[in-house]
């Protein structure tokens, strides 16, 4: 769980970087996607 938990915080902190050089939209709905594939699994 843990080693889940620091990939989750990883994963955002990444999309959080790529907000500040990217289109914010794109980046959000990419996490958005993320969140679905982490409930499904």
């Amino acid at each position: 769980m843990f080693t889940r938990l620091s990939m989750a915080a990883l994963a955002f902190l990444t999309c959080l970087w790529m907000a500040l050089i990217f289109d914010f939209g794109n980046v959000m709905h990419h996490l958005s996607e993320f969140l679905q594939a982490l409930e499904a699994d």
